[in-house]
């Protein structure tokens, strides 16, 4: 284990990660002192979508009455059909504001379906209202995240999960979400766990360093406990895991928890 952690720990440390606010400071305090490569950084600037697009308004054709209707459609596929509406009329860059509440219940009772393609159909399209609506569906993005996790047992459904999951950290914080990953102890299916350690990899290169320091403690705990697993490739991808975490949070962080990992 130690020969495959230390390749691990020669994982680029910042090809894939997001700047924290202080490296952005300092990165603009460095261009001052080049002009050509201010100008450069300018053009290559990606502007967000969502800052600049005019808000899509869906909740007066998705009301309740299209969502009684909807949920009292006895074929699975005319439940999907259903839902493929609002994933269409949701596909924007921005949401217009408004209560959720309700296409929100609708939609997380289909994600509770017996059929997996209801429930596929039903994280996707909370996906897209997490994409769209950010911050104003936080509370609904929450409530999502228990429901969603389990799910990564479905081998067709991980690419749809992984797509709104971190549509929902959009949403709200890393650490919101820390309560529901201890799933990945208590988990029988190994491919839930393979899942959810492939989802915390590509979370760990995504989130800004201080976020990440502030759950720290908690997330190098749960994917050294996954290094433990006696499936190997859930072993393997826990492994992973410890590498990714090591290339962001670095020896001062992570050197207390190596002496109990490797012997």
């Amino acid at each position: 284990m130690k020969k495959d952690f230390e390749e691990l720990k020669k994982l680029p440390k910042g090809q894939h990660k997001k700047l924290t606010r202080t490296e952005k400071e300092a990165a603009k305090d460095a261009e001052l002192n080049a002009a050509i490569a201010a100008e450069e950084s300018k053009d290559a600037e990606v502007v967000d979508a969502f800052d600049i697009a005019a808000p899509v308004d869906i909740l007066s054709k998705f009301n309740t009455d299209w969502i009684v209707a909807a949920a009292a459609l006895v074929k699975w596929n005319e439940r999907v059909e259903k839902m493929n509406e609002i994933q269409t009329a949701a596909n924007v860059p921005k949401l217009a504001k408004g209560s959720y509440a309700e296409l929100f219940d609708y939609l997380l009772k289909e994600c509770k379906h017996a059929n997996v393609n209801v429930q596929q159909a039903g994280v996707k399209t909370i996906g897209l209202l997490a994409k769209g609506l950010r911050q104003d569906f936080a509370k609904e993005a929450k409530a999502a995240v228990p429901i969603i996790m389990p799910k990564f047992k479905e081998r067709k459904m991980a690419e749809d999960i992984m797509t709104t999951m971190s549509a929902v950290l959009q949403c709200i914080p890393l650490a919101e979400i820390m309560e529901f990953l201890t799933i990945i102890e208590t988990e029988k299916a190994p491919l839930t766990k393979v899942n959810i350690c492939k989802f915390l990899e590509q979370t760990v290169l995504t989130t800004y360093i201080d976020d990440l320091q502030d759950v720290a403690d908690t997330l190098v705990g749960l994917s050294m406990k996954v290094t433990e697993e006696k499936d190997a490739g859930v072993r393997d991808e826990g492994l992973k895991l410890v590498g990714y975490l090591y290339g962001r949070l670095g020896d001062q962080i992570m050197e207390k928890y190596l002496s109990s990992m490797i012997p």
